[in-house]
């Protein structure tokens, strides 16, 4: 096959690809559809994307992990607490906690993690911090809960 060829073909998987996803977007309600898009495109409000200095950790305490979306998408506090809020388990891969499967439940429980977060951070972030300090991210998962239960109040319609 030609590289001509083949970067047509790649177009075209890609639009084809890009108007599934539009099509998925648009049968949503447009708050999921936000917090859907917020976490395909990396966009995230923390402390590594916005460089800010220092950079945070993990906002539970794992240990060496970052304040990151790549972790947030695989932090065990967060996804196998998650199922108790929204009663629909979590994938088990990020493709599935990025609802790219567009389940209903996966699409669930991205936005009540999504809104939950960026809750946390808008709200609290100076509390967060204080625990963290202090050696209690135990509070910190506390606030996460009730951001996540308030969330769910919110997103719990899905279509």
């Amino acid at each position: 096959m030609s590289k001509t060829r083949a970067k047509f073909l790649a177009c075209m998987e890609f639009s084809l690809k890009r108007c599934e996803a539009q099509s998925f977007l648009n049968r949503i309600p447009a708050t999921h559809a936000w917090q859907i898009l917020r976490s395909w495109s990396h966009s995230w409000i923390t402390s590594w994307r916005m460089h800010e200095v220092p950079r945070s950790v993990c906002i539970f305490g794992c240990v060496g992990e970052s304040d990151s979306e790549s972790h947030y998408l695989c932090c065990p506090f967060i996804w196998v607490n998650i199922s108790h809020v929204t009663g629909c388990r979590p994938g088990y891969s990020v493709f599935e906690r990025l609802a790219l499967n567009q389940s209903s439940g996966d699409l669930l429980n991205l936005c009540v993690v999504c809104h939950a977060y960026h809750v946390i951070r808008s709200n609290s972030l100076v509390a967060v911090r204080s625990n963290l300090a202090a050696g209690r991210s135990g509070d910190n998962f506390s606030l996460w809960r009730r951001a996540a239960v308030g969330a769910f109040a919110r997103y719990r319609e899905v279509p």
